[in-house]
């Protein structure tokens, strides 16, 4: 493995964790030791083992938020059989199983591969809610199985063999983009992707890296754009700004965009910029969202 990468890499955790749900105690955990009577002075009550500092009561149904494994489960049992099976050949793809490499970057890998799959989850379910498989005709569900198996196809491909071989990142990172929006752009409102990739070559973890951080600003877009209920259009730039630097730009085009991660979580995809020495940066400029990285290709 290239040794450039790994000390930047681990300047910051390989996993951000964002508390998202309150988890309950088991409620006969938690006991009182007096009861009040009616006559005001407390009397002993029955005798009970003392309960841990750290015992927290039941939060009631309406209050409790679940966790994102959950809403996984939830949110996948509410699919159509046809759109389960999409789904399914998706989260084969995010299985951490698949990643390869050096034991030191495997939490990293893995943390990765789990957005992935809950992003999966929330884009099929957004897929099955906005174009119902009833609509469709054979044709349109033999061209999303196929794009769906495609899409899983360029993510297997991005297994690491051998860390520090050179290997070409151009097509697997325009197919990955491609094949999200042409899968999911219509139930998103996305109605084209416009692509200008050079071709460039980098160590397999940064190759790995570089194209799964595409498919996530990808898909933070197509997010946005499910959630804005707004039509836009999404371009995807490879290149190469000056000699020696790589440039990788997403950008959604809209009337109205906000500024920052279009999701709200800057921690995958700083993980995986962090592999290639780099930072993620956005800017809002002429009606467009611009996210982007800069990097070393030496």
């Amino acid at each position: 493995m290239a040794e450039s990468a790994l000390p930047h890499a681990l300047r910051r955790p390989a996993i951000h964790l964002h508390p998202s749900a309150a988890f309950a105690i088991d409620p006969t955990a938690w006991e009182p030791r007096f009861v009040e009577p009616p006559d005001g002075n407390p009397v002993a009550g029955p005798r009970r083992d003392p309960a841990p500092a750290t015992t927290v009561a039941t939060l009631s149904p309406r209050s409790r938020r679940i966790g994102r494994s959950e809403h996984m489960v939830l949110e996948s049992l509410l699919l159509s059989p046809t759109r389960s099976d999409i789904l399914g050949v998706l989260l084969e793809a995010a299985n951490p199983a698949h990643h390869g490499g050096v034991a030191m970057l495997r939490p990293l890998w893995a943390n990765e591969a789990m957005h992935r799959a809950y992003q999966m989850v929330r884009l099929t379910r957004m897929l099955d809610r906005r174009t119902p498989c009833d609509e469709q005709s054979p044709v349109d569900a033999d061209f999303e199985r196929r794009i769906a198996k495609a899409l899983a196809a360029t993510q297997f491909s991005l297994r690491i063999a051998r860390d520090a071989e050179k290997l070409p990142c151009s097509e697997a990172l325009r197919d990955l983009t491609r094949d999200l929006v042409d899968l999911f752009g219509e139930a998103a409102g996305i109605g084209s992707i416009s692509t200008n990739i050079e071709r460039l070559e980098l160590a397999s973890f940064k190759r790995r890296a570089l194209v799964l951080m595409a498919g996530h600003l990808v898909i933070e877009t197509l997010l946005f754009a499910g959630r804005a209920r707004r039509g836009g259009r999404t371009m995807v730039i490879l290149d190469r700004p000056a000699p020696g630097l790589g440039r990788l730009a997403v950008g959604y085009a809209d009337d109205v965009v906000p500024f920052g991660p279009l999701d709200g979580s800057y921690g995958v995809i700083d993980d995986l910029a962090s592999l290639l020495e780099s930072d993620i940066t956005y800017r809002a400029d002429r009606g467009r969202i611009v996210a982007g990285i800069k990097f070393s290709l030496r």
